[in-house]
């Protein structure tokens, strides 16, 4: 009787061999005791959704094969979701050792994160001990970990391979097939190791297709003012000639001295012509000052994955205690949110949104602002300190009328339910967040579609799949029943009916919308400034 990774040894060479890319199917529980939440249903009570994940995942290794850039037709995001993390500022990666995927994957699962990317960390030392290379054993074990992260947490992975002396004894070599290895399962990232042969790195580059590479560096024994020395620069230019679409350095801290060093280089590498993002720090107890000014997919790590770990993790930040570092330092600024409608008082965003602040370490504020006139909002807008609000009824159109920018979703909605203010007149402002000042113009989006687009998807499946006779019924016609049709025709539906007490006003939605289709197009933030 052959068990299951007995079987997978046996036929992954010839399946290696004949494939560019790898997929793992994990199967899902069938005793109703042991199933989980399968977004959001409980798999018992809906069987046709037992599959939910398996699509999900599939879908996305076929997305990142074909390399389809812009947001997938089915993707209910905000409007900055197709930018990548480090097109944004202060944003976090959270180590999970592949050797604790499988200790913390579910638990992660259930758990509020808060982070941007998951950086799936494979020392060679562990993954490959009493072995002499990469097997199929352990390439299947890589397989499975990887997909059972990707199963829990639906996030970018950086694919992270790490080795003490990878000089001696072969070591390069699988360090390689690791990486080629990577490539298959077609991660966000991969970091590449600069000081390998640069040979084997540009045939590593020529293969990827939609994979990024970070060019990684890591210092172990840094020299004094190392951060000052024309080796790092030389780093720079190394991984910027090899294709790499980002750069990280680090090095264990020696002094807080290191931390402030660490930031002139960033400095200077932005005014030296370095186009990648560069990501560096220092690490240990003393270097976590520089870990939290770091901007781009800074290293973080969750109580999860302290319980019984070792001294590292120790002495990593969680992305709680980064951001409240960077509150306490200035580098960012507290500000006041709320909601702005004509009946307000009563509503549960206030609750809602502070206990989230508060959860993720930013000391805003949120609070109701209830008004029966949208001119009072200018009240609002000219706080140096506003940070943005929610627009309920009755503003959600004629608040359009006020504003600079606004979202495509919101366009073709023709209503707006989230207001953000701009620090400058462009919209590269509007990644720049968490900054007081004066306002300089107000940019509007729609996130009401969002959720009623992902109500609905998470309970389609192949048996009751969008299909050219799917039909729709809308109650109502007023803002969030704009928004209603605009979910529906972004998940397929050719064919929407509308009920309304009035029928001028249904009629009036069924124009806005009749023979129109949506072209998705993400937001160019080098759009010119108003006029």
């Amino acid at each position: 009787m052959l068990f299951r990774s007995e079987l997978a040894n046996m036929i992954g060479p010839n399946y290696r061999s004949m494939s560019n890319f790898e997929f793992f199917n994990l199967s899902e529980p069938l005793n109703p005791e042991d199933q989980t939440r399968v977004l959001g249903t409980q798999l018992q009570s809906q069987p046709s959704l037992v599959l939910k994940h398996v699509e999900d995942d599939f879908l996305r290794l076929i997305h990142a094969i074909r390399h389809r850039k812009g947001r997938p037709r089915l993707q209910a995001q905000h409007s900055l979701s197709h930018l990548p993390p480090e097109a944004k500022p202060y944003t976090y990666a959270l180590q999970v050792p592949l050797e604790r995927v499988a200790d913390v994957a579910k638990q992660l699962r259930s758990t509020d994160l808060v982070v941007d990317a998951i950086e799936l960390i494979i020392d060679l030392d562990i993954l490959l001990a009493n072995k002499d290379g990469l097997d199929q054993s352990a390439a299947t074990f890589i397989t499975r970990q990887y997909y059972m992260l990707r199963r829990n947490v639906k996030l970018p992975v950086i694919f992270h391979v790490q080795g003490q002396g990878l000089g001696e004894n072969g070591k390069w070599s699988t360090y390689f097939d690791i990486l080629f290895h990577g490539l298959r399962l077609a991660p966000e990232y991969l970091t590449l190791d600069l000081s390998c042969d640069h040979t084997r790195a540009k045939a590593l580059m020529a293969q990827k297709i939609s994979t990024k590479v970070i060019g990684h560096v890591f210092d172990t024994e840094p020299c004094d003012n190392a951060w000052d020395s024309p080796g790092r620069f030389m780093m720079l230019q190394v991984a910027q000639e090899l294709g790499c679409e980002l750069v990280r350095i680090c090095q264990p801290s020696l002094s807080a001295e290191d931390n402030v060093s660490v930031q002139h280089f960033i400095f200077r590498a932005k005014r030296s012509g370095i186009s990648i993002p560069v990501i560096a720090y220092n690490t240990g107890r003393v270097g976590r000052a520089s870990c939290f000014a770091n901007s781009v997919l800074s290293p973080v790590t969750h109580d999860l994955l302290r319980s019984g770990a070792h001294t590292r993790t120790e002495q990593m930040l969680t992305v709680q205690a980064a951001q409240k570092a960077l509150y306490a330092s200035f580098a960012l600024d507290k500000l006041v949110f709320g909601i702005f409608g004509s009946a307000v008082t009563a509503a549960m965003s206030p609750v809602m949104h502070n206990a989230a602040f508060e959860f993720c370490g930013m000391p805003h504020v949120y609070q109701t602002f209830q008004s029966s006139s949208l001119s009072d909002l200018k009240y609002l807008v000219y706080s140096e300190n506003f940070g943005g609000a929610s627009i309920s009824s009755p503003f959600k159109r004629e608040i359009l009328s006020v504003l600079e920018y606004v979202s495509p979703e919101a366009q073709a909605i023709g209503a707006v339910n989230t207001l953000v203010p701009l620090r400058s007149r462009g919209l590269e402002s509007l990644v720049d967040r968490n900054h007081a000042g004066p306002v300089a113009a107000l940019f509007g989006d729609n996130t009401d579609w969002i959720g009623i687009h992902t109500s609905i998807r998470r309970h389609l499946s192949p048996v009751n799949a969008v299909k050219s006779g799917t039909t729709a019924l809308i109650l109502g016609a007023g803002g969030m029943a704009q928004a209603a049709v605009y979910a529906c025709l972004r998940l397929g539906v050719q064919t929407v009916f509308i009920y309304n007490r009035t029928t001028e006003n249904a009629r009036k939605l069924v124009n806005q919308f009749d023979g129109r289709s949506f072209l998705l197009h993400n937001i160019d933030l080098d759009r010119a400034s108003p006029s």
